[in-house]
């Protein structure tokens, strides 16, 4: 069964609203952004049929959001990341708008 499906603006506010104001986030964050380039360009790469979000913390304690291609059975596709880990070859992407400071109109 493929993962994701519709879920109402009702579901969507509740859960957004819940996860603001958790203690567990105290900076507020709403939510990421990137731009269709980045999911078009994951969504081309061989053997990509999905996307994985993964949650990071950098060095300075700031939450991230990273997107990662999925193979057909879910496994995230980084061979030539893992392979050469300091060079940036479109297996992962990050630095995506964070919401806030920079929030889309509500």
């Amino acid at each position: 069964m493929p993962a994701g499906k519709p879920i109402t603006y009702a579901l969507f506010k509740k859960w957004k609203d819940n996860f603001i104001k958790d203690p567990s986030n105290p900076k507020g964050i709403r939510g990421f952004g990137f731009d269709r380039e980045v999911y078009e360009k994951l969504l081309a790469r061989p053997n990509v049929s999905g996307i994985q979000n993964v949650l990071l913390k950098d060095d300075d304690g700031h939450i991230r959001l990273a997107l990662v291609g999925l193979g057909p059975n879910n496994q995230p596709l980084m061979e030539q990341a893992i392979a050469d880990p300091e060079v940036e070859t479109g297996d992962i992407y990050e630095f995506s708008i964070v919401c806030p400071p920079t929030c889309p109109d509500e």
